[in-house]
């Protein structure tokens, strides 16, 4: 039973197959980003607190940074609110850990105080993933907790411009081994999403429609694809 089990054994998330290729196009704030991780786990401990909007690639960086650091990964979105105090309590002090969407356990005073008590202890580097920069006006009910995030390093991520989406995509196909006519491609470029996660869906979405039923990708099918859904 799931009762006997570490609590880290059961939050810890395994990293999403489309981090796991090779597709990944590093920019100058990854880099910067990265930077910032190292200095904090070679011995500053602070908190460093990504943000950007949704699917731009933090978490495909966090996991990275994870990895190559050593610091143990979690999805704040899956851990249940019930269950923070202890998760913090299991995780202590001297871990260093990347929280990913961390916006899900702001705004309740309950929840930011348990928090509050665990990071003013914290002596490990953290990584904090989240939509929101902890500088935005009432994104935390607890002000000692907007203090405590405001006082590390704060960092914006923006994601990949359309050059980059671009080679992301010819890279995301050849991982595929897609085989998209010259038409399909030709239409597809200039519409592709302004967004790497949007990518990654779109092409996993050609991939599963030409296996599943053994058909080409046609440009009807991507117009399809691409309309917003109501």
């Amino acid at each position: 039973m799931t009762k006997d089990r570490p609590i880290q054994e059961i939050l810890r998330l395994a990293t999403r197959s489309a981090h796991a290729n090779r597709c990944w196009i590093e920019t100058e704030e990854h880099r910067l980003i990265r930077s910032e991780c190292a200095r904090a786990i070679d011995g500053s401990g602070e908190t460093v607190w990504v943000h950007g909007a949704k699917g731009v690639g933090k978490t495909h960086l966090a996991t990275r940074i994870s990895a190559e650091f050593g610091m143990s990964y979690y999805n704040c979105r899956e851990i249940p609110k019930s269950r923070v105090n202890s998760f913090l309590e299991s995780v202590g002090v001297n871990q260093a850990v990347v929280l990913d969407g961390f916006d899900a356990w702001l705004g309740d005073p309950v929840i930011e105080e348990f928090l509050f008590s665990w990071w003013k202890q914290k002596e490990a580097c953290s990584l904090i993933i989240a939509c929101a920069s902890p500088r935005l006006d009432g994104l935390f009910a607890l002000p000692d907790l907007a203090s405590r995030a405001v006082s590390g390093m704060v960092l914006s991520m923006i994601g990949l411009n359309d050059f980059l989406l671009i080679e992301l995509f010819n890279c995301q196909v050849q991982e595929h081994e897609l085989d998209l006519s010259p038409e399909v491609l030709k239409f597809l470029i200039p519409r592709l999403p302004r967004n790497p996660a949007l990518i990654t869906d779109l092409v996993d979405s050609m991939d599963r429609e030409s296996l599943r039923d053994q058909r080409k990708i046609t440009i009807p099918w991507v117009n399809q694809r691409l309309m917003p859904h109501p």
